[in-house]
C-alpha cells in the first residue's frame, strides 16, 4: 500500500509539475516576445523621430543662410566677404552641431571658409580648395535644387588635411538671385549628434546602430553609418571589410532591403530595423536597427529551465516520504475522512466530521475540517470576486460605448431642450410637462458627459496654457474633504508648466484621495513642490500602510486596487499615469509595506521670465 501510494503521488506531481511549468514557461515566452516586440518599436520610433528632427534643422538653417543679402552682394559685386565671415563666426559660435561654413563659386572653389570655429579664407596665404571633383559638390551643382540636399555620411577629409576628421554630413543649397545661381552654399554639421541619438540603449538590453544601403554606389551597400564597435564604421573609406553582409550574413542584409521588416532571428537575438530616406530616393536610404539582447529578456526561463530538473527530483523524495507518513498515520480512520472528502468534493461543505481522534489523526481532521471551512469561503469570494469584475467588464464597456456614442445622443437630446423651451413659450399651459422633458433631457447630457470623462483625452481640447502649480495645489487642498485625524502639510514653491489645469488638477485629486485611503487611521500627508533645473517636481507623500512589492508592477494598471470596492474601481492611478504622459512627465514611486508612500510626478516647467 505504501509502495503504491507513493508511486501515484510521485507520478502525480511530476504531471502537475510538467504541465504547471510547461504552461508557464509558454505563456511567459510569449509574454516576453511581445514585449521585446514593443520596446524594440518604440526604441527605433523615437531614434528615427530624433534623427529626423536633427535634419529637419540641419535643412532649415541652410536655407535660411543662403537667403542672406550678404552672401548675395558677396557673390555679385565680390565685396564684403569680412561681413560674410562674421556671419559664418556668429553661427558657429552659436550652434556646437556646426563643423565648417563654405561659400563656393560656381567653379567650385571656397571663397569664404570657417572651419571648427577659425576663419581659414582670411589668411594672407590662403589659396581657395576647389571641389570640383568632389561628388557631393558635383551632384548639387547638376541638379541645383531649389531646397537643401544632404552629402554622403562619412569622415570628412580635406587636401589640406593628413588624416580623416569625426562623421559629419553635409548640406548644400545653390545661392540664387531671382533664378539665377550666384554661388553655393555648403554646411558641415558634426554627426555625433546622431551618433548620441542611436547610442541612447543599455548594453544589457542589446546595441543599436545604422547601416547604409545604397543601390546605386555598391561602395557604400552596407557600410556602417554609426556602430557601437567603431572598428565597423565607413568600411568604404578606411578600405576594411566590415560591412553589413560580412558582419551579419547575407540572409540578414536581404532581409535588411524589405520595405517592412519583420523581426530576424539571430544568434545575438532579435534584430528589428526603419527605414529613413535623407536622399529622397529609395536607392539610397539608411537604416536604423536594434538588436535586442534574447540573454537579457529570456534569463527567467533559462533559469526555470536549469533548476526544473531539481525541483521536480526533490518533488517526487517529498511525494514519498509524503505517501509513507500518510500511509502510517491515516489509513484507520479512512473510512470517515473518506466519507467527509467526498461530501466535501460532492459542494456539501456543511457536512460535519464526526468522531474524536488523537495526536496527529486529530490534527489532520482538524486540518480537513478547515480545508472545508476554507473552501466554502474561498467558493465565496470566488463568486463576490466575479460579480465585481462582470461589474468592472459593464464599466469599462460602458466607458468605451460612452465615447462612440455621445455625438450622437448629445445632438438629438440638445435639440430636445431647445425645441422643448420653444414649444413652453407657445404652450404655457403645458410648461411643466416641457420642463420635466427639459430636466430629463439635461440630465441624460450630463449623465453622457460624466461617461466621457472616463478617457481623460477627452478632457484636452483646446491649446494647453500657464498653469500656476502652486495655486492649483492650494485650491485642491482646501476643497478636499480631509477626515479627521488626517493632517496636511505643504511645501510649495511658485512653479508654472505648460499643461492642462483641469487634468492637472484631476491628477492631484486622485493623488491626495489615493493618500487618504491609504491611511487607516490617524496620519499625515506631505506635498511638496519644488524646482529641479528645468523641472517642476510634484510629491505626494502618507504614512500609510505603504504598498507591497507584489502590486507595484500593477499599481498603474485600470482596475487594480488592493483597497475594498467601497473605496473605488481602481481607475484613480491609471488616470494620474494617463494625465502625467499627457504632459510628457514622468511619475515614480518610494514604495514598501508598513512603510510611507511617496509619488513623484516630474515635468517640465516654465520659465517665469518668459512670455508663454
Amino acid at each position: 500500500m505504501i509502495k503504491r501510494l507513493a508511486i501515484y503521488i510521485s507520478v502525480l506531481v511530476v504531471f502537475i509539475l510538467s504541465m504547471t511549468t510547461g504552461i508557464y514557461f509558454a505563456q511567459s515566452k510569449k509574454l516576453i516576445n511581445d514585449d521585446v516586440k514593443s520596446q524594440a518599436e518604440l526604441i527605433l520610433r523615437m531614434k528615427k523621430n530624433g534623427i529626423e528632427d536633427f535634419l529637419e534643422k540641419a535643412s532649415y538653417l541652410t536655407t535660411s543662410v543662403a537667403e542672406n543679402t550678404d552672401l548675395k552682394n558677396f557673390f555679385k559685386y565680390k565685396i564684403n566677404r569680412p561681413d560674410v565671415e562674421k556671419l559664418f563666426m556668429r553661427y558657429s559660435n552659436k550652434l556646437d552641431d556646426i563643423q565648417a561654413m563654405r561659400l563656393v563659386n560656381k567653379n567650385g572653389d571656397i571663397l569664404v571658409f570657417v572651419r571648427e570655429k577659425v576663419i581659414l579664407s582670411n589668411a594672407p596665404d590662403y589659396e581657395p580648395i576647389n571641389l570640383s571633383n568632389r561628388s557631393f559638390f558635383q551632384r548639387v551643382r547638376d541638379i541645383n535644387p531649389t531646397r537643401p540636399i544632404f552629402s554622403d555620411f562619412e569622415r570628412g577629409h580635406l587636401p589640406d588635411a593628413t588624416s580623416f576628421c569625426p562623421s559629419m554630413i553635409r548640406s548644400l543649397i545653390p545661392v540664387f538671385e531671382n533664378e539665377r545661381i550666384l554661388g553655393y552654399l555648403i554646411i558641415n554639421f558634426w554627426g555625433s549628434k546622431i551618433g548620441e541619438t542611436v547610442s541612447q540603449l543599455d548594453n544589457r538590453r542589446g546595441i543599436s546602430f545604422i547601416a547604409e544601403t545604397n543601390t546605386r554606389n555598391p561602395e557604400r551597400n552596407g557600410v556602417f553609418l554609426f556602430h557601437h564597435d567603431r572598428k565597423l564604421e565607413f568600411a568604404n573609406q578606411f578600405g576594411t571589410s566590415y560591412f553589413f553582409d560580412n558582419v551579419y550574413g547575407e540572409d540578414a542584409f536581404k532581409w535588411l532591403f524589405q520595405e517592412q521588416s519583420p523581426i530576424l532571428k539571430m544568434d545575438e537575438g532579435y534584430m528589428f530595423c526603419t527605414t529613413l530616406n535623407p536622399y529622397e530616393t529609395p536607392a539610397q536610404s539608411w537604416k536604423i536597427c536594434t538588436i535586442l539582447n534574447s540573454d537579457y529578456f529570456f534569463r527567467s526561463l533559462q533559469l526555470l529551465r536549469r533548476d526544473f530538473l531539481g525541483v521536480m527530483f526533490f518533488s517526487i523524495f517529498l511525494s514519498i516520504l509524503t505517501a509513507v507518513i500518510f500511509s502510517r498515520y491515516f489509513m484507520k480512520p479512512y473510512a470517515e475522512i473518506k466519507s467527509a472528502v467526498k461530501a466535501y468534493s460532492e459542494g456539501d461543505f456543511d457536512h460535519e466530521l464526526k468522531g474524536e481522534y488523537k495526536g496527529e489523526i486529530n490534527e489532520i481532521v482538524e486540518s480537513i475540517r478547515m480545508m472545508a471551512q476554507s473552501l466554502k469561503d474561498y467558493i465565496e469570494d470566488i463568486r463576490n470576486t466575479q460579480t465585481k469584475l462582470e461589474l468592472m467588464n459593464r464599466l469599462s464597456a460602458l466607458g468605451v460605448m460612452a465615447g462612440g456614442v455621445a455625438h450622437e445622443l448629445n445632438t438629438p437630446l440638445n435639440s430636445i431642450i431647445v425645441l422643448a423651451g420653444l414649444v413652453k413659450e407657445e404652450m404655457p399651459d403645458q410648461a411643466e410637462d416641457l420642463s420635466t422633458i427639459q430636466s430629463e433631457a439635461k440630465r441624460c447630457v450630463d449623465i453622457i458627459s460624466n461617461l466621457r470623462r472616463l478617457a481623460p483625452d477627452k478632457q484636452t481640447d483646446g491649446e494647453p496654457e500657464r498653469v500656476a502649480l502652486k495655486k492649483l495645489i492650494e485650491e485642491t487642498v482646501e476643497y478636499m474633504d480631509f477626515r479627521e485625524g488626517i493632517s496636511v502639510h505643504t511645501d510649495l514653491h511658485d512653479l508654472s508648466v505648460k499643461g492642462y489645469t483641469i487634468l492637472l488638477q484631476q491628477m492631484m485629486i486622485n493623488l491626495i484621495q489615493n493618500a487618504m485611503d491609504a491611511i487607516a487611521g490617524n496620519g499625515e500627508i506631505k506635498i511638496l513642490l519644488i524646482s529641479d533645473k528645468k523641472h517642476a517636481v510634484i510629491t505626494v507623500a502618507d504614512t500609510g500602510e505603504g504598498v507591497s512589492e507584489a502590486d507595484i508592477d500593477r499599481i498603474f494598471d485600470p482596475f487594480h486596487t488592493s483597497k475594498g470596492p467601497e473605496k473605488g474601481l481602481g481607475l484613480g492611478l491609471s488616470l494620474v499615469y494617463s494625465i502625467v504622459k499627457k504632459h510628457k512627465g514622468q511619475i515614480s514611486v518610494k514604495y514598501g509595506k508598513k512603510e510611507d508612500t511617496a509619488f513623484t510626478i516630474t515635468l517640465e516647467k516654465i520659465d517665469e521670465s518668459s512670455s508663454y
